[in-house]
């Protein structure tokens, strides 16, 4: 049974799970999860390690610092190499899902001694999502970036008591079957999301990565339209009638210039890596940009039949077996 510790780290308080000894594992849930996110790998590597997961800041039992700023990536990587120093223990693995994935893939870059191996899950480097929205067609796919960098973003993640969290983790957005979850399960993740700061502390990841500067006006214009839509209401409610989209964004400028901005070092990763993915991935850039092939110097790349986004808890025993294999 995993423990509750706390940590003071990084000018800030951290929670975070732990069980069993051994070799350090350190997995890092993304949005809109917390530590839960692991609870089937937790129970399986116990009993050969020592797991830890943390809920990153602005999750769950963490701090949330309401500074969009506080949020940004080089922070996020100091709050896991503060905790692994407070852990005294160099990890045998780092793994990560989502934007949990994005902080392990820097924290490589950045601290390559700090881990062995490294395994992220559905998702590329910072920059390379960054560079992936250059394109219009991924844009349009990933408009709910929009959604969650607006100023409406807290209003309408809670609206429906949670109706679109619960369609991601639960419902038509995960391919897992009505028997998937617990009653106990389904209390946890609500209770995670109610955390008072917790809505606003998942959005402000993507508010402070800037993603938003990749938008142009239209893909703006075209975000409102369909939200604006009578079908897309929750609750009963719509969240953005009237407005235009320097109402909502402000004045929309050129992309940057460099996907790195001043937050990715963009270091090639030495580490043994493992990149496991969903053959259904709804973000997918493992194919694009020849990115893994250039950087990562001693890499795997797996695919997982049957998967989308939420490989883990899709296939969570699939999952596992792969996680072990790279490990051992």
């Amino acid at each position: 049974m995993v423990q509750p510790k706390f940590a003071h780290l990084n000018g800030i308080r951290l929670h975070y799970v732990t069980a069993g000894s051994g070799p350090l594992l350190l997995f890092l849930h993304g949005f809109p999860d917390f530590w839960y996110l692991w609870k089937h790998q937790l129970a399986h590597f116990q009993h050969h390690y020592r797991v830890v997961a943390p809920d990153l800041r602005g999750y769950n039992l963490s701090d949330k610092p309401a500074e969009v700023a506080r949020y940004r990536l080089p922070i996020l990587v100091e709050d896991m190499r503060a905790l692994i120093d407070h852990l005294e223990q160099k990890p045998l693995a780092v793994i990560g899902h989502d934007w949990g994935a994005a902080v392990a893939w820097e924290l490589a870059a950045v601290y390559p001694t700090y881990l062995d191996k490294l395994i992220a899950l559905s998702v590329a480097p910072l920059d390379i999502l960054r560079q992936a929205l250059r394109d219009p067609d991924i844009r349009q796919a990933w408009a709910y970036q929009l959604m969650v960098s607006s100023p409406q973003a807290e209003q309408i993640l809670q609206a429906g008591d949670y109706h679109l969290f619960t369609q991601t983790v639960f419902g038509a957005n995960v391919q897992v079957s009505d028997y998937a979850f617990t009653t106990a399960d389904r209390v946890a993740y609500r209770q995670a999301w109610s955390q008072p700061g917790a809505i606003t502390g998942g959005v402000n990841y993507y508010r402070a990565a800037r993603l938003m500067a990749y938008f142009t006006e239209a893909d703006r214009q075209a975000f409102l339209d369909s939200w604006n839509q009578p079908d897309r209401a929750i609750g009963g409610e719509q969240f953005f009638v009237g407005l235009t989209p320097s109402d909502l964004f402000g004045p929309t400028g050129e992309p940057p210039d460099d996907d790195r901005l001043d937050d990715v070092i963009g270091n090639p990763i030495v580490m043994p890596t493992l990149l496991l993915a969903g053959e259904h991935e709804a973000f997918d850039l493992i194919d694009r940009f020849d990115w893994f092939e250039t950087r990562v110097l001693n890499g795997t790349m797996l695919r997982i039949p049957n998967t989308g986004h939420r490989l883990i808890h899709e296939r969570p025993d699939r999952v596992t077996a792969h996680l072990q294999a790279f490990i051992e």
